[in-house]
């Protein structure tokens, strides 16, 4: 019950446009939780939190879903976004 309680209030801070909210949902889709099947891992809904937050400035976020763009993990693998958000991640600059 408390994992879904902070993943909706991550969820909540993140649309009012708190990127550690953003980072927080994230991190909770990427990894999913052992134990509840209803937080299971989902990679689609952590690459869009990761771009959220990348968007509002945590660099981190950007070089993860760089990452999952060069990968292919939660998306089709697209060697030009990837290069896109690990430059946004090097020279400190959000996406748009």
């Amino acid at each position: 019950m408390i994992l879904f309680q902070g993943l909706y209030y991550n969820t909540r801070a993140c649309d009012l446009g708190y990127a550690t909210g953003c980072v927080e949902a994230a991190r909770v889709h990427l990894h999913g939780h052992l134990h509840c099947k209803e937080l299971a891992r989902d990679a689609v809904k952590a690459l869009s939190f990761l771009k959220r937050a990348c968007s509002g400035g945590i660099f981190s976020a950007c070089h993860v879903a760089g990452d999952m763009y060069l990968k292919g993990d939660g998306c089709e693998k697209d060697e030009e976004l990837a290069k896109k958000y690990f430059e946004a991640a090097e020279l400190g600059r959000p996406t748009s």
